[in-house]
């Protein structure tokens, strides 16, 4: 039989030039201020809007399923979220709104049958009372429960 011979490799690595790293720095660097934004972001999503300056006064669109349709809405003054429009059953029209007073929702408004007409809505008073009604044949009502529609007004 013949005779195997294995040999170590003695030769000492090739030497990484600082060119050589540079782009791994600047990789690096950039992953790491991916993965912080994402953590803001997560953490506070209006921060980071806010506090870079994007938004002062005007209307941001996101088409949030990538579906070629706006179906997220944002309408921010002087740098503070004013209201918020959503496409709830994505058929490219909003049906969903809330008035921001003071950092809260103020006002709820649905389109629950998607016919582009409000028929429900939940209002919070400066006293903090909430108020819930319905349209009823062209005329806003208070919203009882009943046994019929307990999980839906």
């Amino acid at each position: 039989m013949g005779e195997v011979t294995i040999r170590a490799n003695t030769d000492p690595p090739p030497a990484v030039t600082s060119a050589e790293r540079a782009p791994r720095r600047v990789l690096g660097v950039l992953l790491a201020l991916t993965l912080a934004t994402v953590a803001v972001v997560a953490v506070r999503p209006g921060w980071v809007v806010s506090r870079i300056g994007l938004v002062k006064d005007g209307e941001l669109t996101y088409d949030l399923n990538a579906d070629g349709k706006i179906d997220h809405v944002e309408i921010w003054r002087r740098g503070v979220l004013l209201e918020v429009r959503q496409d709830t059953n994505g058929d490219g029209r909003l049906d969903s709104f809330s008035h921001e007073r003071d950092g809260q929702a103020s006002q709820l408004e649905f389109d629950l049958d998607f016919d582009g007409q409000i028929d429900y809505r939940a209002t919070v008073g400066v006293d903090g009372r909430e108020t819930i009604e319905v349209l009823r044949d062209g005329h806003w009502s208070p919203f009882i429960p009943s046994a019929e529609n307990s999980t839906t007004p």
